[in-house]
């Protein structure tokens, strides 16, 4: 009886194999890209940030002790896409001027975060929005009912510098507890 059950399941695995191979499932890969060493460097693509931006949710959260910005920071390379990378982060909260007044007004606080080592990987990279996470510390909660606009400046370990800048606009119902 099990004789019989492994001669019809071999049979069975035969017939797919064969259909696969006469099915066109063949390596189609090509060659292999064998040694590296003669490869012109200058043509092979590097990953690395091109743009950052301001994320959406970023916003400011009130705890039992002081007001907190939550600011979430996005570095995007030349495809689009979130990445990581090391490098420093300045963010920069300045008062927004009155309407019709171009430009930005008073600095309000400074932050500088470091993203050098996997600890501080770990510490800030929130992989579900593939963004790097900022709880902010303020002394002033009237803060958090101003507008605002938050300039966030990311400078790699190779030198180059990324700059951008959201408005953070009053909005009552954002000034809440965290979950």
């Amino acid at each position: 009886m099990i004789c019989g059950v492994l001669r019809i399941g071999c049979r069975v695995l035969m017939v797919f194999a064969g259909s696969a191979i006469l099915a066109g499932c063949i390596w189609k890969g090509g060659e292999r890209v064998g040694d590296l060493s003669n490869l012109d460097i200058s043509s092979v693509w590097k990953i690395e940030p091109v743009r950052i931006r301001v994320y959406p949710s970023t916003r400011f959260i009130a705890t039992d002790e002081q007001s907190i910005l939550e600011a979430r920071v996005e570095l995007i390379d030349e495809m689009g896409d979130p990445i990581k990378a090391t490098g420093l982060l300045r963010l920069e909260l300045f008062a927004r001027h009155m309407a019709g007044d171009p430009g930005i007004g008073r600095r309000l606080y400074v932050w500088d975060a470091s993203i050098l080592t996997l600890e501080e990987q770990r510490s800030y990279y929130d992989s579900i929005t593939r963004t790097y996470l900022l709880r902010l510390k303020l002394d002033d909660e009237a803060t958090a009912r101003r507008d605002t606009i938050l300039d966030v400046t990311f400078t790699s370990t190779e030198g180059q510098r990324l700059e951008t800048q959201s408005a953070l606009p009053i909005d009552f119902r954002a000034i809440e507890s965290p979950p």
